[in-house]
């Protein structure tokens, strides 16, 4: 989780402005808990996919169940980003929201008929033209129409930027440009202490392509060297030169082998980092298909070896490629499972610690198609390995196919901890803070708290975060107003609110993660059975690593380690019965203040370890 400080940034800057900016970073930081990373779709991305898999079900038929799924989630009152809740789409292209509405997606497309696939599609792109047209225009003026400078009255201009950034990033990313670029562009400007107002943003991320140079640093492996050129030169889109010819364009100079070669790329585009990421996915792909390789050491270091500066900058010195946290480069990738053993305060596992001593079979066989996921060079294997991983693993099966199986027992298991995972984030992006801050929340009486934020300690920390919640929202907000919202967003319904906002909370989350298997689920059998190779992985691939690990960590944590089940099957069936006995409680009560309701939210405290 990345934080600045607050004297970091510009004398100039208003409260509004620095939310906006915050809020883009934390939701493009690969450090990020899972439920604060950036959303895979808005209403205007969610049209290209849903036109996209009814193009795919008339050359595939199994396709059109995955298209039925999107289309309900389209209209889902509980996926904010959606068609249906799509600000924009809401305001300016209603008639699409209607349409979608108003689509009986069961009944055109029952038994799997064809019969109205076209025009669906139709109707489809014709929409797609006006939000190509309009769609990022709009997002625009409902920028421009907040006050930004306002100190007072911010409230309701907080909500409206949080939702607005929640639906350019998913655009911008459509567009071309990388989380990485996204991230670093943004923390650059606040360290340089500029100010960064709206104008300031939209101008730099207004989709215009620019010339930039790029090398990537090969070194010196003929054979290699050899494979490579004549991928680049047949495909005309680069040239290999020997990198001492640069060594000066660095600042300090840098010191390269005399033998050394570099890919040099002149290029026009939107951003250098999503080139480079475009030309390692081709050309590891184009080196593979040309003949059988035994080792593919040349892309573990790809992008660390990659440089870039723009053509007409008057600043003349090659910067390093950026790119830390991004799945496709095999070192950026972290284990959710082993870095949840390592950070579990309560068992000896540390980062040199194995899992040699696992027992169970089952576990083993995940555990292998689990490690093997995060080695593989190939972004397509990995994301199938994981899913191989997962369907492994599954304890038992209550329904005939596989993808109903994992996200029944996957969207349970995780929604069940959605709110203690809020409050454990909330918790930590305090510490994180007020660490950076150097001690900015004493006087709150943070350095008494306990250290963990598992078992009794959460128990302590929720009562801490309870009292005196005006004194503390108004703390923190003089430091970070996004730490303000989310201490805010989390605090408010357990102070204030009835079980029915933990309801939406967890209904919310587990029809996002059931969404969002399927949609993992499509990309993977398009890999496995047609050989696809796949483009929008990034997000996907965050989501999946992330459920399969914890998935695993809690195994390996209750029945391996503490050995408090005699089977993986007794753990979840006793975990997915705590889970429907608290929320058919929930159910039966809505109207019941949360202050109330101690022995629920201990419930769902309970679920401490993701």
């Amino acid at each position: 989780m990345w934080v600045t400080k607050k004297a970091k940034w510009n004398y100039n800057s208003t409260i509004l402005e620095r939310f906006f900016i915050e809020k883009i970073i934390q939701r493009c930081d690969y450090d990020e808990t899972i439920s604060k990373k950036h959303r895979t779709i808005n209403g205007y991305t969610q049209l290209v996919e849903l036109i996209r898999l009814a193009e795919l079900s008339k050359k595939r038929i199994r396709t059109l169940r995955t298209l039925t799924v999107i289309i309900k989630e389209s209209k889902s009152k509980n996926i904010k980003q959606n068609i249906a809740n799509d600000i924009i789409i809401d305001k300016y292209f209603n008639d699409l929201k209607k349409y979608i509405l108003n689509l009986n997606e069961d009944e055109i497309f029952k038994n799997d008929s064809l019969d109205k696939i076209d025009n669906f599609i139709h109707t489809l792109k014709k929409y797609g033209i006006q939000l190509e047209k309009y769609y990022f225009k709009n997002i625009v003026i409902e920028l421009k129409s907040i006050d930004f400078k306002e100190k007072v009255k911010i409230e309701r201009s907080i909500e409206k930027i949080s939702t607005l950034a929640d639906i350019i990033i998913p655009l911008l990313l459509y567009k071309g440009y990388s989380i990485s670029t996204l991230n670093e562009v943004l923390r650059r400007w606040i360290e340089s202490k500029a100010h960064i107002d709206l104008e300031k943003f939209l101008d730099f991320f207004d989709h215009s392509n620019e010339y930039y140079e790029i090398l990537v640093h090969i070194g010196n492996n003929q054979s290699e060297i050899g494979d490579i050129k004549k991928i680049i030169y047949k495909k005309g889109i680069g040239d290999i030169k020997k990198a001492s010819e640069f060594k000066d364009d660095f600042s300090p100079t840098k010191s390269f082998g005399h033998r050394d070669e570099v890919i040099y790329f002149s290029c026009f585009t939107i951003d250098p980092v999503s080139f480079v990421r475009n030309q390692y996915d081709e050309l590891l792909k184009d080196l593979v298909v040309n003949k059988d390789r035994k080792s593919l050491t040349l892309f573990t270091h790809f992008f660390k070896n990659s440089y870039w500066k723009k053509t007409t900058s008057t600043h003349n010195f090659y910067k390093n490629i950026v790119i830390s946290g991004d799945p496709i480069s095999v070192v950026s990738r972290k284990s959710t499972l082993f870095s949840s053993l390592v950070n579990n305060s309560t068992i000896k596992f540390d980062n040199d610690s194995t899992l040699e001593s696992i027992k169970n079979s089952q576990l083993k066989k995940s555990l292998y198609y689990y490690n093997l996921a995060l080695g593989s060079k190939s972004i397509e294997n990995s994301l199938s390995l994981l899913w191989t991983s997962v369907e492994c693993i599954i304890p038992y099966r209550t329904y005939k196919s596989d993808i109903e199986n994992v996200r029944d027992i996957i969207s349970k298991t995780f929604c069940f901890g959605a709110i203690a995972r809020d409050i454990q984030y909330l918790i930590k992006r305090i510490i994180t803070v007020n660490n950076v801050n150097k001690g900015c929340f004493n006087s709150l009486g943070i350095t008494l708290m306990p250290k963990s934020y598992i078992g009794s300690d959460l128990q302590i920390w929720l009562n801490w975060l309870k009292t005196d919640s005006l004194n503390k929202f108004k703390t923190l907000n003089s430091i970070s107003p996004l730490l303000a919202q989310e201490y805010k967003i989390t605090i408010q319904p357990l102070l204030e609110g009835k079980l029915e906002s933990i309801e939406q909370r967890i209904c919310s989350s587990r029809e996002s993660i059931e969404f969002q298997l399927q949609r993992i689920y499509l990309h993977r059998n398009q890999i496995v059975h047609s050989g696809d190779y796949i483009n929008e992985y990034t997000n996907l691939w965050i989501h999946l690593e992330w459920y399969v690990g914890k998935f695993l960590y809690f195994i390996v944590l209750k029945n391996e380690i503490s050995s408090s089940h005699s089977s993986i099957e007794e753990l979840f069936r006793e975990f997915e019965s705590d889970y429907e006995y608290c929320y058919s409680y929930i159910k039966k009560n809505p109207q019941k203040l949360c202050k109330d309701s101690e022995k629920v939210i201990n419930l769902l405290l309970a679920v401490d370890w993701q």
